[in-house]
Parts: C-alpha cells; structure tokens; sequence
C-alpha cells in the first residue's frame, strides 16, 4: 500500500506545471520570450554557450548557503541537486573545457550582474520585481 501511494504522489507530481518559487532572469538584451526546460538545463550543464542570435551567454548563480535560492532552483527548476551540478561544472572546469559560472551572495548582486552583462542568465526569487531584468517563464 506504501509503494502505491508513493507511486501516485510521483506520478502527479510530475505532472502538470509546478508553481515555482524561482524565477529565471536574463539581461534585456536576450532576445527570447520564454525558456525551455531542456535549454535552461543545457544554459547551466554549461553545453549551451550563445543563444539563438549568436550572443554568448554568462552563467551567474547564487552561493551555496542555506539561505540561498540555489538548492531550490537547482531542485525546482533544474530537476537536479547542486552538489550533482558541482560535480559536472567541476569536471568541466579540471578538464579545461568551461569556467565555473560567477557565484554570488546575495539576488539582489547577481539581479545587478544580470541587468549589467549583456547576454546573462541567473534567477531570483518570484516576489523580487526588477525592471532592470528580463524575466522569461520556463516551459516544460
């Protein structure tokens, strides 16, 4: 009976749109509406480096501490754990072949970053309201 009814909490979790807590963000200059779930993932594993358009794209993320919005987005968003995004940006940064995104302590220091580096993506908090930044909804 515990089998079952932790296979239906899954199977419903996993469907329909969640209501997130965290926000994807982008410099103004990015020139999309919204976002994949699969091109935010390939944006942060660091496999996607330009957009559509051609323009690089700079990776920011907040520090880990346990007040910060990383787990979540890693979690809610990414579908992921930090430590398994760690692991890869580790591999990638000890092979050469990629910089560990920026890291920092506070959104409103990254809200900043973003709003200043053309092509950037990080995230924010859903409550936090920056007209500075573009907020671009994920699609499943």
């Amino acid at each position: 009976m515990g089998k079952l009814i932790i296979s239906i909490f899954l199977f419903f979790s996993l469907l329909g749109s969640p209501c997130h807590s965290v926000s994807v963000v982008t410099n103004p200059s990015v020139h999309q509406q919204d976002i994949s779930l699969l091109q935010l993932r390939a944006i942060y594993t660091l496999q996607q480096r330009h957009w559509p358009d051609g323009t690089p794209i700079t990776v920011f993320r907040l520090s880990d501490s346990p007040q910060s919005l990383h787990p979540q987005f890693c979690q809610e968003l990414l579908k992921v754990y930090p430590s398994q995004l760690d692991q890869l940006w580790d591999r990638l940064v000890f092979s050469g072949q990629a910089e560990r995104p920026q890291s920092f302590n506070t959104p409103q220091e990254m809200l900043r970053a973003v709003a200043q580096t053309p092509g950037a993506i990080g995230y924010s908090d859903k409550k936090v309201s920056d007209d500075q930044v573009k907020f671009l909804p994920v699609k499943p």
